[in-house]
């Protein structure tokens, strides 16, 4: 008995000692629905907010930019996002295949658009990072406009 124990307290002993390691970075890929395809790398400036420069395929487009997660619920450590979060996410995005660019899209070419998101996210003590997000693409099409957008993404934080 004594063994067992002994044996599961090593154990746990490398887990916990993960867990408390500081995070600096994360990378992320994932899909949803418009937004096909997408790709981060991030680094966290601080446990509460990750600031990130990303990739995605919105459906025939291709886009670029920049966007930052900010972990509003959960117990995180000095130097570590907390392992369950309630999310905001907002980024912005272009189309880098447009010439000249432009703000304004039409049919089905997407010029820029802004996504806003809340959600949950997950960050285990051996660094997998899980994230389900919902929110809205806003751009401008003829006027304002605004779709839908859903998005599971995983990835590892270091």
């Amino acid at each position: 008995m004594i063994a067992t124990l002994a044996l599961l307290a090593s154990l746990a002993g490398p887990a916990r000692a993960a867990a408390d390691e500081p995070v600096v970075a994360h990378v992320l890929v994932g899909a949803g629905l418009p937004q096909v395809l997408h790709a981060s790398v991030g680094w966290f400036p601080s446990s509460r907010v990750s600031l990130d420069l990303r990739y995605g395929y919105v459906v025939f487009n291709h886009m670029v930019g920049a966007g930052a997660t900010w972990y509003l619920l959960g117990e995180a450590g000095p130097h570590r996002p907390p392992r369950h979060a309630v999310l905001a996410v907002g980024h912005l995005m272009w189309n880098p295949t447009l010439s000249p660019p432009t703000l304004s899209s039409g049919g089905e070419t997407l010029a820029a658009y802004v996504g806003v998101y809340g959600g949950y996210g997950f960050l285990a003590g051996s660094g997998f990072e899980a994230r389900l997000l919902l929110g809205g693409l806003l751009y401008e099409d003829g006027g304002p406009a605004m779709d839908p957008d859903a998005m599971v993404g995983v990835g590892w934080a270091f």
